[in-house]
């Protein structure tokens, strides 16, 4: 197609859009016997962009659709009527979509998605070797503050960072009257790739066991800054993962055992019912 051609297309279908006449549908091109009306071409666009992109766009897909039909037109003249019937393949997939449709509505009408917490630890505890780590993992907190203060009560910082979540208030006035920023780890489930606190707290850290298993209290300056950090719990490379930071997971795995236990019962069931009303023959 010249881009002569193409262009008196564009011109034709945008005073087509213009004018938006209803029952107006003209053939953009035909190609044998299929033809690309301007009301089809004009369905793929979106009315949002500018008369530019919806010039580009709308000659990309005459071009794509003249190009499809070609193609379909050759392979219809060259290959055999054995290798052009696809009628077993579609039947095929007209019953894996029916099934699935079927499954899909099965599960959403019959599955129970409770699931207690009893449930969830058994689970953990009987396949903790896959929840293994990939990396450390640690919960902390910690507070920033310029280096320029005085009379920082280091003790006392110590205790408002290791203190229970009860205590945060007392943290954030702290912060809030010193002009200090401050992390507090307050959800169980909140775990720290060790590189993700590296990144917010600049600490020098040559042997990552080595660090989690000896520090405790952190205390030092970087950058007109000082950093307190108290590193309340991590867990080692290769270690089983917490139970908190799999829950999730667990969860889905649950619900996916159930809706294949459900599915393969199903399968039975109706199987047996076929066979108790004679709907199944078998011919030797």
């Amino acid at each position: 197609m010249t881009k002569l051609v193409i262009g008196l297309l564009f011109f034709s279908f945008f005073l087509f859009s213009c004018e938006n006449n209803e029952g107006n549908d003209e053939i953009l091109v035909q190609v044998f016997d299929d033809v690309l009306t301007k009301s089809e071409l004009h369905q793929q666009l979106d009315d949002a962009l500018t008369e530019e992109d919806s010039t580009r766009l709308a000659q990309g897909i005459i071009e794509n659709w003249v190009k499809n039909k070609m193609l379909v037109a050759q392979a219809e003249r060259n290959l055999t009527d054995s290798l052009k019937d696809f009628t077993k393949e579609l039947e095929q997939e007209k019953n894996n979509l029916l099934v699935y449709a079927y499954e899909n509505e099965f599960i959403k009408q019959n599955l129970d998605t409770a699931i207690s917490q009893s449930e969830i630890i058994e689970y953990y505890n009987s396949n903790k070797n896959s929840f293994i780590l990939s990396d450390y993992i640690l919960r902390y907190n910690f507070l920033k503050i310029a280096s320029s203060a005085e009379n920082l009560d280091k003790y006392k910082i110590r205790k408002l960072l290791s203190s229970p979540l009860t205590e945060i208030n007392h943290l954030k006035s702290f912060s809030s009257e010193n002009g200090a920023t401050f992390h507090f780890s307050s959800d169980s489930t909140e775990w720290w790739y060790l590189r993700e606190f590296l990144d917010i707290v600049p600490v020098e850290v040559y042997n990552n066991e080595s660090f989690l298993k000896n520090q405790k209290f952190i205390d030092f300056e970087s950058e007109n800054f000082r950093y307190f950090v108290y590193i309340s719990e991590y867990k080692l490379k290769d270690e089983p993962a917490p139970l908190n930071v799999v829950i999730e997971k667990i969860k889905t795995l649950i619900l996916n055992r159930r809706k294949q236990s459900a599915l393969k019962k199903l399968k039975i069931d109706l199987y047996q019912k076929a066979v108790r009303e004679n709907k199944i023959k078998y011919f030797e």
